[in-house]
């Protein structure tokens, strides 16, 4: 402690009143460590702290300029229910990256899920990939509309099923056709 109260008095590192030599440590870092010292050791704990987040952030930043990404067509619309409008609507789309992966690149749109009829496999604000196609098989995950309101389920033999036991499966009606807009490939993951 009285080596820290002379260094400050006397404007001069430890390591010069120690040694008679410059220090090894450059100026500048020497002025943030005397700095550092003079905070309490709550304050020190917390600039600690803030260092900490900022190399988290650095790294996160370093990373994701590793990431290979795609641009992918995304639906302003949301599945589950609710859909209202046919996703063939060029107004209702909007470009998004996602991580570059097999299934994002073979994808033709990603639409965001609504809810957890899906659950535990897909929740609530899941970006789901998909291809486009008029049908699929039964057990695949595709993305329907039935009576202008679109979901993400299971296609059945004669209905479309959710996988949370908690939600009703999907009967068509004589007066309702169920539409296929395309097999689910999997979740995207979006670069912010």
């Amino acid at each position: 402690e009285m080596l820290i109260k002379l260094s400050n008095y006397t404007h001069v590192s430890i390591d010069y009143l120690l040694t008679g030599k410059e220090p090894t440590i450059p100026t500048e870092y020497q002025s943030l460590i005397s700095s550092y010292q003079e905070l309490s050791k709550d304050n020190q704990q917390l600039l600690k702290d803030i260092i900490t987040s900022m190399i988290d952030i650095q790294t996160a930043n370093e990373k994701r300029s590793e990431i290979e990404y795609t641009t992918i067509r995304h639906s302003l619309h949301k599945v589950s229910a609710g859909l209202g409008e046919a996703l063939d609507d060029e107004d209702n789309w909007e470009d998004i990256e996602v991580v570059s992966t097999p299934e994002s690149e073979m994808a033709d749109f990603a639409i965001t899920v609504v809810g957890e009829s899906m659950s535990p496999n897909f929740h609530d604000g899941d970006i789901v990939l998909v291809k486009e196609q008029p049908e699929i098989e039964i057990g695949q995950i595709g993305i329907f509309i039935c009576n202008n309101e679109g979901f993400i389920k299971e296609a059945g033999r004669d209905r479309l099923i959710s996988h949370n036991p908690k939600f009703d499966d999907i009967y068509p009606s004589e007066n309702s056709e169920i539409i296929c807009e395309g097999l689910v490939l999997g979740i995207a993951e979006r670069v912010e």
